[in-house]
């Protein structure tokens, strides 16, 4: 007995295009993030622009976490921080060690992946998780704000429903890019 073979038309098309505009969008909505870390960084009263971003990261994670009123705003801030964490190796790995890609023109179900080098061993990613990079970075700028706004802040009316709101935000994009981190 043969095995089954990937028929047409049974997953959706990606295309060359597709991952060449992925790519970009990746790489343009974190340059963004990357401004927004620094601009809340300022908000509390430590800009650095010299910083390298993972530091800039650390350093925002720790002045939100020293300037937290609830204890979910902390929680929020860990997750949020942990898919910021995965969207800058994601950018890493390709911007600095791009080693191919396959793509499913004829959405034959074959998998769709990117590849990149990282010291001596190849890593592939599926096109999923680029797309929930993305998808992550495309709200990044305005929780990075909403979270830094909750933590400066003087008076916490309202902290508690935005961190709600943030949170089913993380929740809705999770369920939305299922499979992926």
């Amino acid at each position: 007995m043969q095995p089954a073979r990937p028929q047409a038309n049974t997953a959706p098309p990606v295309t060359v295009a597709q991952i060449r505009e992925a790519i970009g969008s990746l790489f343009m909505l974190w340059a963004s993030t990357e401004q927004e870390i620094h601009r809340c960084l300022a908000a509390f009263g430590r800009p650095d622009e010299d910083l390298c971003i993972s530091h800039a990261i650390t350093r925002w994670k720790s002045l939100h976490t020293a300037h937290a009123r609830i204890p979910a705003q902390i929680d929020v801030a860990n997750r949020f921080v942990a898919r910021l964490t995965a969207a800058r190796l994601l950018r890493n790995g390709i911007g600095h060690g791009f080693a191919g890609y396959s793509a499913d023109p004829s959405g034959q179900g074959l998998p769709v992946e990117l590849q990149y080098r990282q010291g001596r061993e190849t890593v592939s990613v599926p096109f999923r998780q680029l797309e929930r990079s993305i998808a992550d970075l495309a709200t990044a700028g305005f929780t990075l704000y909403r979270l830094t706004g909750a933590a400066t802040d003087p008076s916490p009316h309202g902290a508690e429903d935005m961190v709600a709101d943030i949170a089913q935000s993380l929740d809705r994009t999770a369920r939305d890019h299922p499979d992926t981190v």
